[in-house]
């Protein structure tokens, strides 16, 4: 069996990484043949696991432990191994971390996914414009009409109650967006550049200053495109 004081230093070692939150984790001790086990599991979502086992002695200050761990440093789950008690608490430590972490992006996670399916299912629309390259002059003409939208997106920011410094920074990103477009016009094909435009326009459509500008990317699509390509769109 394990020692208790190991067990207590477990309990240090979570509390000391996670100000104080060792309540959070279930830490036991069992056998597993000749070998201990120790698991300590976050009991808030039985996934988040941490499970050594102790095989043996190698030296007088070396063991063999084996370790596997969710969520770990890279993967969800990874194994590992720890020739000393202290490289085996700190382990422990990092990974009740890592947890917090990890909580903390699942619903960032989740909107992004969410933010991506949106943009997948504008795309979809757009599979039946045709597959060939803008004329020159067609390329023009949306130069022309970028530059008119970015001018109004520019305007509506200027006129926002925002912090000078944040309305900079959302006006250089569009002018960013914009001068890919132009540059664009000539290289990709329609197709592919209406797919280029939805993906930015849809984060344009997010700005509350912008959204009765840009309702959405295929309707800014509608408005751009040459004149017989909004023919192709799907409904």
């Amino acid at each position: 069996m394990l020692r208790k004081a190991l067990l207590v230093e477990v309990e240090d070692i979570l509390n000391k990484y996670t100000n104080n939150r060792a309540d959070d984790f279930v830490v036991e001790q069992t056998r597993d043949g000749n070998m201990d086990l120790l698991t300590v599991r976050f009991q808030f979502e039985p996934k988040f696991t941490f499970e050594a086992r102790f095989i043996g002695k190698i030296a007088a200050d070396h063991y063999d432990i084996s370790a596997s761990e969710c969520p770990g440093e890279f993967s969800e789950s990874e194994h590992t191994s720890y020739p000393r008690k202290n490289q085996l608490l700190t382990a422990i430590g990092h990974w009740a971390q890592r947890i917090q972490t990890e909580l903390r992006a699942i619903p960032i996670y989740r909107e992004v996914e969410a933010h991506a399916k949106e943009i997948e299912a504008l795309l979809q629309r757009f599979e039946n414009v045709s597959d060939e390259y803008f004329s020159h002059e067609e390329a023009e003409k949306l130069r022309d009409k970028l530059d008119e939208l970015e001018e109004k997106m520019r305007q509506n920011l200027e006129q926002s109650a925002g912090e000078k410094k944040d309305i900079e920074r959302r006006i250089a990103a569009i002018h960013a967006d914009i001068e890919a477009l132009k540059q664009s016009a000539d290289a990709l094909k329609k197709r592919g550049w209406v797919r280029s435009l939805v993906v930015r326009a849809t984060n344009w459509a997010k700005d509350p200053e912008n959204q009765r500008l840009v309702k959405s990317g295929a309707e800014l699509a509608k408005i751009l495109l040459p004149d017989g390509s909004n023919n192709q769109l799907n409904p």
